[in-house]
């Protein structure tokens, strides 16, 4: 399983490739900009996943904070 840091490497990589090739015109690849809503009420983080994945064929994949990382990876596993 990748880490956050594999998939940055591998984003700082493919920006490398692409000042190399300069023949081709792709925009580069930049992380999406993470909002805080403040005026969310609180509510108990059992209640809502602390990660939501949008996969294909809009399926979504919610983890929950008690969710074991085994159970996770084992998830994420299954999904590939």
């Amino acid at each position: 399983m990748d880490t956050i840091y594999t998939w940055r490497r591998k984003l700082r990589e493919a920006d490398a490739a692409q000042e190399a090739s300069a023949a081709e015109a792709l925009p580069a690849p930049v992380f999406a900009e993470a909002v805080l809503d403040e005026d969310a009420v609180a509510v108990s983080a059992a209640e809502h996943p602390a990660m939501i994945i949008d996969l294909p064929r809009g399926k979504r994949l919610s983890i929950y904070p008690a969710a074991s990382p085994a159970l996770v990876a084992a998830a994420l596993k299954a999904l590939r």
